[in-house]
């Protein structure tokens, strides 16, 4: 919700009056999604007002339940889901609703969560031009290589974080943080083979 703060604080008015491209360059969002869901004025849209009420919501459930870690990602006979490629949001929901598990996509034009409704949420994705930026609700920023199964390491890193962080270098070389404090992730060949997922921690 501290994004959606600084938006209205910062957009078109004093001092920096910045404009919602000016915003969305400075602090690395999508302009479609800041044009959709602020005015120039950096007032909230009702697109807007929607995705604020989604927020609070989150944070309310997830202060009232906090977050077990998925029962079933060491099981060895559920299988990745490969939808064809290029279908981002169909890649992330069925993966999403395998695991019984909910996260929020960013694109440049919508925010929409997808997964299992009412199940665990565990983080927000956005895609930008050249990666997929990644938020676990269990703390951490990462950035995905580009690549055909961006959308499904990003899922992956995910269930991952919740589980732990160990498990989740086991998966994934790590470099940075870059100046926007976010890790760069490239998958292991392993990453997203059942038999990881599976193997004892």
């Amino acid at each position: 919700m501290k994004d959606f703060e600084l938006a209205q604080n910062t957009i078109g008015k004093p001092p920096a009056h910045l404009s919602r491209e000016e915003f969305s360059r400075r602090h690395g969002y999508p302009e479609a999604l800041i044009r959709d869901n602020f005015t120039e004025a950096g007032d909230l849209t009702a697109a807007g007002k929607e995705a604020l009420r989604r927020a609070i919501d989150r944070v309310a459930s997830r202060e009232a339940a906090p977050m077990s870690p998925p029962t079933d990602i060491h099981d060895p006979s559920i299988m990745v889901v490969s939808p064809p490629p290029g279908d981002a949001h169909a890649q992330v929901h069925a993966l999403a609703l395998q695991r019984g598990v909910s996260v929020e996509v960013q694109t440049w034009r919508e925010a929409r969560t997808l997964g299992t409704r009412g199940g665990p949420y565990i983080g927000d994705i956005a895609l930008f031009r050249n990666h997929w930026a990644v938020r676990s609700t269990r703390g951490g920023r990462y950035r995905i290589t580009p690549g055909p199964n961006a959308a499904l390491h990003a899922v992956n890193v995910l269930m991952l974080k919740n589980i732990g962080q160990t498990i989740l270098a086991d998966h994934y070389a790590m470099s940075g943080p870059n100046r926007r404090g976010e890790i760069t992730l490239t998958p292991q060949p392993w990453a997203l083979s059942p038999m990881a997922l599976a193997a004892p921690r």
